[in-house]
């Protein structure tokens, strides 16, 4: 007979899988307490959030929540969930945290209940922001939109150094 809190806990997992697209598992077996604490404080600036669990309460929830999903083999040993809505975003922090401490070890992630490994997160990790793909689009658009301003200024002020010739011209008539 499971405890109640137990399915407290599991209710609380499977309330975060519904809120969030996105769980990422990780290993952080080796992490030491402020290594740990600067990796949350970094998701939090970013609207994720890390939780510790144990393992089996996380695969009932997971089990409840998207039927056929297979975890297994990424639940074992050491985990912390990381609940995001932003795969890309959270794919990054995790890899470049990943980059600086090597004991922060990234096992799976599940998006919109599906599972990918390692390889996915850093193929994510890989994808420019939201805010860098809107920065290339508006330098795209305003790349010809100066050039085209540049071609009208030089049109008109040739046109003014034209008409202005013609009025000299006629005014020594």
């Amino acid at each position: 007979m499971p405890s109640h809190k137990n399915i407290k806990t599991v209710e609380e997992i499977k309330e975060r899988l519904k809120n969030n697209r996105v769980l990422l598992i990780t290993d952080y077996t080796k992490l030491n307490v402020a290594d740990f604490t600067t990796l949350r404080k970094e998701l939090k600036k970013n609207n994720n959030i890390i939780k510790v669990y144990k393992n089996r309460l996380v695969k009932i929830a997971l089990k409840e929540q998207f039927n056929n999903v297979e975890v297994d083999n990424y639940l074992k040993g050491v985990s912390a969930f990381i609940f995001s809505n932003d795969e890309v975003n959270t794919a990054k922090i995790i890899y470049e945290f990943s980059k600086k401490n090597e004991n922060l070890k990234t096992k799976a992630i599940l998006i919109d209940g599906k599972v990918y490994d390692k390889k996915m997160v850093d193929t994510l990790a890989k994808i420019p922001s939201k805010e860098e793909l809107y920065t290339e689009i508006v330098s795209s658009v305003n790349a010809p939109l100066s050039t085209l301003v540049y071609i009208f200024d030089n049109l008109f002020t040739t046109l003014l150094f034209s008409l202005e010739t013609i009025k000299n011209q006629k005014e020594d008539r």
